[in-house]
């Protein structure tokens, strides 16, 4: 049985490991692209009104870094967090709640350093025709606001898009 060698270790920074997947699609694909901006909609992730309500949490290493479900009520969605940065939250809500954070979040906070904190709200029914019953919780905006002191707004902001100039249907070979 061929045993499996990451190519990576687990403390391999997000953006290395980006480099590298190129970097093998350049190499087996050909692959060759270029991005550009584009005007899309958007959530930018700000301060609210009374400032943050974040713990401020000491730095961590990669595999220390992230949301895991919380407990609590039922039908209300909990995450707890630890050693995230806003811009990894920004990352976050859209991934946790993709009904209701339709569009990519975008951190403008301008907090810097890693925080520590819990999140609850209720998540949107999974169809239209679902009941009118009032959530058991908070939407993850009241959630994102009363909770952590900061708000998602809606907007339309210029995005990076990949454009796809040349790749090959069959990879090289090794």
């Amino acid at each position: 049985m061929a045993r499996f060698r990451p190519l990576a270790a687990q403390t391999t920074p997000l953006e290395d490991l980006r480099r590298m997947l190129q970097t093998l699609l350049a190499e087996r694909f050909h692959l060759v692209v270029h991005s550009e901006e584009k005007l899309q909609p958007a959530y930018t992730l700000v301060l609210a009104k009374f400032g943050p309500k974040l713990q401020p949490s000491e730095t961590a290493i990669l595999t220390e870094q992230r949301c895991v479900p919380g407990q609590g009520d039922v039908g209300v969605k909990h995450i707890q967090c630890r050693h995230m940065t806003t811009a990894m939250l920004a990352g976050v809500l859209q991934e946790q709640s993709p009904r209701e954070v339709d569009a990519p979040v975008v951190d403008q906070t301008g907090l810097t350093g890693a925080f520590d904190f819990k999140l609850d709200w209720a998540p949107a029914p999974r169809t239209a025709d679902a009941p009118a019953d009032p959530l058991p919780g908070p939407t993850i905006f009241e959630a994102v606001e009363s909770q952590l002191g900061l708000k998602l707004e809606s907007k339309k902001l210029p995005l990076p898009i990949i454009v796809i100039d040349r790749v090959d249907r069959v990879p090289t070979g090794n």
